[in-house]
């Protein structure tokens, strides 16, 4: 009976020993379970943090040329950025390259080019700025056409006042020009003329312009072209110019 009583006190030993053993597993895995899920959570929260400082920019009003100016600008940016998707703390997979198309651009020029087609700032109808398809496209002239406007003007005041008085097909474009550089300095532009060739130069006056009307024109989301993601990270955005 005593040894019946000792065997019966082991089972129930081994049975609780068990049971704890069991429970203290079952806490490990749902301790696994939740920080799985923590992760999971706090990289879709970035992915997602990521994704709507571009998506902000696909508004179907449209947004600006200014706007489109920024938005390169970020994707440039962001492709020279390295890093990993598998860092719980950086859920961004650098290794996927962003690029920025926009289209219609033979229409803008058509309509603010300024006379001369070929002096126009932009010519081809689409371009891609970032990366696509991992090939740098370093032949488009968008990036180097709009850092020369923005950037590259040696007084910017003065153009932004002579552009501002031109207008398309107004024939007395060259007298309201002369009249600004004439209060700057008569003796410098007495004889200045748009045949001249003198700086500012007739073109220089012309892409100015050409350049401010871009940055104040309306960009809408290019319907034939959706947004491009990669494992639910933005890749590609399309916009066409509207008016």
């Amino acid at each position: 009976m005593e040894n019946a009583s000792k065997a019966l006190i082991m089972a129930g030993g081994i049975l609780i020993a068990i049971l704890l053993i069991s429970a203290l597993l079952l806490m490990i895995n749902q301790v696994g379970d939740y920080q799985t899920a923590q992760s999971t959570i706090t990289k879709n929260s970035q992915l997602a943090k990521f994704n709507m400082d571009f998506e902000r920019y696909l508004d179907d009003k449209g947004i600006s040329g200014a706007d489109i100016v920024t938005l390169a600008n970020k994707i440039v940016d962001y492709n020279q950025k390295e890093g990993t998707v598998n860092e719980a703390a950086n859920s961004v997979d650098y290794s996927i390259k962003m690029s920025l198309t926009i289209s219609n651009m033979e229409a803008f020029t058509s309509q603010y080019a300024y006379d001369n087609v070929r002096d126009a700032i932009f010519q081809k109808n689409s371009y891609t700025i970032g990366i696509k398809d991992s090939t740098f496209n370093n032949e488009n002239s968008f990036q180097k056409a709009l850092t020369t406007y923005s950037t590259g003007v040696t007084d910017k005041d003065l153009m932004k006042k002579l552009s501002s008085v031109y207008n398309k097909n107004d024939n007395d474009n060259e007298r309201k020009i002369k009249e600004i550089l004439m209060r700057i300095n008569p003796n410098q532009y007495e004889d200045w003329s748009f045949s001249s060739g003198e700086t500012p130069t007739e073109t220089a006056i012309k892409n100015y312009k050409e350049y401010t009307e871009f940055k104040t024109s309306t960009f809408k989301v290019d319907p034939d072209n959706d947004t491009v993601y990669e494992n639910g990270q933005i890749k590609e955005l399309y916009f066409k110019w509207d008016n």
